[in-house]
């Protein structure tokens, strides 16, 4: 499996430990999760912004 490594500062990493003890994660289990989030997040933008693109065009083609 590939692996990521970020440095933070000391007050990210404070951070981190806090919601790792909340969520009863490792910290390399909570960035994963996280990360794993915002990229599924943002694939959901792009194909709601390409889904909206394909329909206007569509419209526009029926209209010429």
């Amino acid at each position: 499996m590939p692996r990521i490594n970020i440095t933070v500062g000391e007050k990210v990493d404070e951070k981190l430990k806090e919601y790792c003890e909340f969520m009863g994660m490792t910290k390399s289990g909570l960035c994963a999760y996280i990360v794993a989030n915002n990229v599924m997040q943002m694939q959901n933008v792009t194909d709601s912004i390409n889904k909206s693109f394909d329909e206007v065009i569509k419209s526009e083609t029926k209209k010429k």
